[in-house]
């Protein structure tokens, strides 16, 4: 099978990602240090992405997760994307939004729940 660029694809079977991914390019992620060198893990959409080196650190990836059910709340990929840069952007030196915070809140709590049982 031969992989077109998305320019060639014809409009009607494109797939959701490459309409709604816009959002996220390199370019515009490394400006706002969403993605970094440092980067262990990512979830967005229906996508969870762990740097081989991470598949053991059960925080971060609960962590994603977090975001992932974020994004299905908020309606999809676009408007997650919105709201969590516009929270962030928002933030004293784009550190934590609601968003990364209730990721990280969840994550701790939940983590820190199973280490003490």
């Amino acid at each position: 099978m031969q992989i077109s660029p998305a320019s060639e694809i014809p409009a009607a079977s494109k797939c959701w990602w490459s309409i709604e991914f816009r959002c996220l390019t390199i370019r515009n992620s490394r400006r706002t240090g969403v993605i970094t060198e440092d980067t262990r893990c990512m979830g967005f959409g229906y996508a969870l992405i762990v740097r081989v080196d991470a598949w053991s650190d059960r925080e971060l990836i609960l962590h994603n997760l977090i975001h992932i059910a974020q994004c299905e709340r908020a309606g999809g990929l676009q408007p997650w994307c919105r709201e969590y840069l516009g929270n962030r952007n928002n933030s004293p030196k784009f550190t934590i939004g609601t968003l990364e915070a209730e990721a990280r809140r969840f994550a701790r709590e939940i983590c820190g729940a199973e280490a003490a049982a």
